[in-house]
């Protein structure tokens, strides 16, 4: 839950992973990985996103690769900025204060690091400065200092999943392992939470 005083600030990437850099991706893997076999590998991995931007979507590296690619600006905002309470999740991020004119110093600061270090741009759109009484979007729930909801757009895409694997199951168009193996996915983002039917999580 988020505390009452104070006030965060939320964006996230535009066009995160279409954006990524295959150069500066590169050479961030090259302070750490010093192996020229792993290195090659992870080139020709790399530039199978196209030509010189971009990472290839449905790879299972492509994910790691988009982490690492934001470990620079990790360290940034931990250790120069001196931000105690940041939360990233790929290029989800979020910055919590309770001073306020602190987060838009911070906004900037952000912004300028995104831009000149990692060639990246924050989306306008989903970037914001808010109370945390007002709640704070993030992952597909929304948070309050009293309690927490699933955002109404994620709970429909959700049972529209639902149905769609139950008449396909009935149809026999899937096994009983795939269908029971897609429930278990689709409701291991609830298990934790006790939902009502406003889609209100407790």
């Amino acid at each position: 839950m988020l505390k009452q005083n104070g006030f965060y600030f939320k964006t996230d990437i535009k066009k995160y992973f279409p954006s990524i850099c295959h150069e500066t991706l590169k050479r961030i893997i090259r302070r750490t990985i010093k192996d020229r076999f792993i290195l090659e590998l992870c080139d020709q991995v790399i530039d199978l996103g196209g030509t010189g931007h971009g990472l290839p979507i449905g790879n299972l590296t492509s994910q790691f690769f988009a982490n690492v690619y934001l470990n620079p600006f990790d360290y940034y905002v931990k250790d120069i900025l001196k931000i105690k309470h940041y939360i990233r999740y790929m290029d989800d991020l979020v910055v919590f204060s309770k001073d306020k004119e602190r987060l838009f110093e911070w906004k900037e600061a952000i912004g300028d690091f995104l831009k000149t270090e990692l060639d990246l741009n924050l989306k306008e759109s989903q970037t914001m400065i808010n109370t945390r009484l007002h709640g704070l979007s993030f992952l597909g729930l929304r948070v309050f200092p009293s309690l927490i909801r699933i955002r109404q757009e994620n709970l429909r895409r959700t049972r529209k999943k639902i149905r769609r694997r139950e008449h396909q199951f009935i149809k026999g168009n899937i096994s009983g392992e795939t269908y029971d193996a897609s429930m278990s996915s689709l409701f291991s983002h609830f298990k934790y939470w006790k939902i009502d039917p406003k889609g209100i999580i407790t």
